[in-house]
């Protein structure tokens, strides 16, 4: 079909039916929108029903096709230029490095945090806390903040962070 054939279909079809542009609804559309319930007014309305897909999936066409081999896409990738640059990332430390790491987070914890440590250092943060531990007065000074903002959360908040909570145990259980 062409789209003037179309166009002709259109022109000619019946304009005399009214059609229903969005089902009529006695509730609000926004805040109950799954809460259907139509309130047609009296009379003929004619609903066409949507067009199809022209194309067929390839995923239904068979293997010998003519129509699979014109989707297949043409572009080569191996001169296009790389979307992330790949950094590559220590995952040893020596333990002059390990010892270094643990003075740095004991006397400074302002300055020296997880990310700024991985950063000199060269590795992943995750791999920061498995060789030094938080500075104490800093880790109580973390929970403080943490109860200050929890203090703030009003009940709906706290409900869903306790269900959080107890979904991911039970995940964890596997239950």
């Amino acid at each position: 079909m062409t789209s003037q054939s179309i166009l002709i279909l259109k022109r000619n079809s019946s304009t005399s039916i009214k059609q229903l542009k969005r089902v009529p609804n006695v509730f609000n559309k926004i805040h109950s929108a799954g809460n259907v319930k139509p309130n047609y007014q009296p009379g003929l309305y004619h609903h066409p029903s949507p067009s199809i897909s022209i194309e067929t999936p390839s995923a239904f066409l068979p293997s010998n096709d003519p129509r699979k081999s014109l989707r297949t896409s043409t572009k080569n990738f191996a001169n296009a230029p790389a979307l992330s640059t790949p950094r590559e990332q220590r995952l040893n430390l020596t333990p002059k490095e390990v010892s270094e790491i643990q003075k740095l987070r004991n006397e400074d914890p302002e300055i020296w945090t997880r990310n700024s440590l991985a950063k000199k250092f060269d590795v992943s943060p995750f791999t920061i806390s498995l060789v030094s531990s938080p500075n104490k007065s800093r880790s109580g000074e973390m929970t403080n903040r943490l109860n200050t903002i929890k203090e703030s959360w009003g009940r709906q908040r706290y409900l869903a962070r306790l269900d959080r909570q107890k979904r991911k145990t039970q995940w964890y259980r596997d239950e």
